[in-house]
């Protein structure tokens, strides 16, 4: 529409019916969608990556009441919850999340929750449409179908039916793009690009809530970053928030095992009896992994002579820890138990790498690098960049895999993986975003 620069238009349809008058235009602003009750109007503004509200009562001067970026910054459309206090919004771009804020206050608008199918994460599956019947969460998902959504705790969404309306496909702009809850016999209308209309009869069923706090079982403290797992064939999983709080649940009763994990902790596994619609509680008290040392010293290969000034890096995938040499080349390294890779190194040296080093009690380790010039990035040895792009400077980092957008598919860009020699580490231009347009070399160089 090329009326309001693609701003929200409002049209008068009740005064004399079948003939249409305007009654007034929103911020000219474009909305890719609105939405609309008592006199509130809640906006899609895609290219802007937020939701607008406003209050219509004057439909000749609305009023700008609130914005709010979602999280993929690519608002595709919205939907209030039936009690009005929560906005749910999705993001029409790869992996991107269905999310739930809360909008009872518009001083202060909170995301509570961010849901995306976790059979299908991380494969390019795009959210399109949500909307939301008696607390219930309905979503077209490009190439993933019809996912049915638990709402009625808005800060713990909890996947509870799917039907994939097509299986050609398992990326890009195919398959299911809409769906329509609010018919009388509760069916569910599904518009599928390729395949068409279907026809679907929902079963809507409340899941089981499992909710509680982890806390650092030597200090009292409460533990953030805690990967909770209830063991069982419903896909769950949830991560403990800064105060320790966790939310999960899923749509089978009955009692199972729940595994809590965070990096540095042993793993505690505790028993859970879930039931439909209620919310079962359970706080877990995490131990500490213990602490060792890694000892050793670095030498000149030539000489045997230590050296001062290396740097001595041990790391997985969840931890890091960094030293130097001394004057002599001696070095001490505190770590936890666990499987490290040992990265040492410096401008003017060979590398050094030993990998899957078991650590469950103290070690000594030597090495001895050759004198010269060689850098693999497993370690910073102070690389500066210039150059005036605005976008995709040159960064060293751990490779962020990119998809791109061909027609109607998505492809893989960028690698998300190194070479196959030791570490992970290389300089990329650009590493972030999901689109191999979202951080790539932008005016300049």
């Amino acid at each position: 529409c090329n009326v309001n620069l693609g701003g929200a238009v409002i049209v008068d349809v009740g005064s004399q019916p079948g003939q249409p008058q305007l009654a007034g235009l929103g911020n000219p602003v474009y909305a890719h969608d609105v939405y609309a009750r008592a006199n509130r109007l809640y906006t899609s503004e895609i290219l802007l990556g937020q939701f607008g509200v406003y209050d219509v009562s004057d439909k000749s001067a609305v009023q700008l009441l609130a914005t709010q970026q979602t999280p993929f910054a690519f608002t595709h459309n919205a939907w209030l919850s039936d009690d009005g206090s929560v906005l749910f919004t999705t993001d029409e771009k790869p992996n991107a999340f269905t999310a739930a804020y809360d909008i009872s206050n518009l001083d202060d608008i909170r995301l509570l929750d961010a849901y995306r199918p976790l059979r299908t994460e991380g494969s390019g599956v795009i959210p399109h449409n949500v909307h939301v019947r008696n607390d219930f969460l309905v979503i077209s998902h490009y190439t993933d179908g019809l996912l049915l959504v638990d709402a009625a705790r808005p800060a713990n969404l909890i996947e509870v039916g799917h039907y994939d309306t097509q299986e050609q496909f398992s990326s890009g702009f195919h398959g299911a793009w809409g769906a329509y809850p609010f018919l009388p016999s509760g069916l569910v209308l599904v518009s599928d690009i390729e395949g068409g209309l279907f026809v679907l009869r929902p079963t809507y069923q409340r899941a089981c809530y499992l909710e509680g706090k982890v806390t650092n079982a030597e200090t009292g403290a409460p533990e953030p970053d805690v990967l909770v797992e209830i063991l069982s064939a419903d896909l769950n999983r949830a991560t403990s928030k800064s105060d320790g709080a966790y939310r999960t649940g899923q749509l089978s009763p009955g009692t199972f095992e729940v595994r809590f994990r965070k990096t540095g902790f042993f793993d505690k596994i505790a028993t859970a009896t879930l039931q439909t619609g209620q919310v079962t509680p359970l706080d877990v008290a995490l131990e500490p992994l213990p602490e060792f040392t890694i000892r050793g010293r670095v030498m000149n290969a030539l000489t045997y002579e230590g050296l001062f000034g290396i740097t001595v890096r041990a790391e997985n995938s969840e931890l890091s820890f960094t030293t130097q040499t001394d004057g002599d080349g001696f070095f001490e390294l505190p770590v936890v138990q666990g499987t490290y890779d040992v990265f040492v190194g410096a401008w003017g040296w060979s590398n050094g790498a030993l990998e899957f080093l078991k650590i469950e009690s103290d070690r000594n380790l030597d090495f001895a690098l050759q004198p010269g010039y060689f850098d693999d990035f497993n370690l910073d040895l102070g690389w500066t960049v210039s150059g005036d792009a605005k976008d995709g400077a040159w960064e060293r980092g751990i490779p962020n895999g990119t998809v791109a957008l061909i027609g109607n598919d998505v492809v893989i860009a960028n690698p998300s993986e190194d070479s196959p020699d030791p570490g992970r580490y290389c300089f990329v231009t650009g590493n972030s975003g999901t689109l191999s347009n979202d951080d790539d070399v932008d005016e300049g160089r």
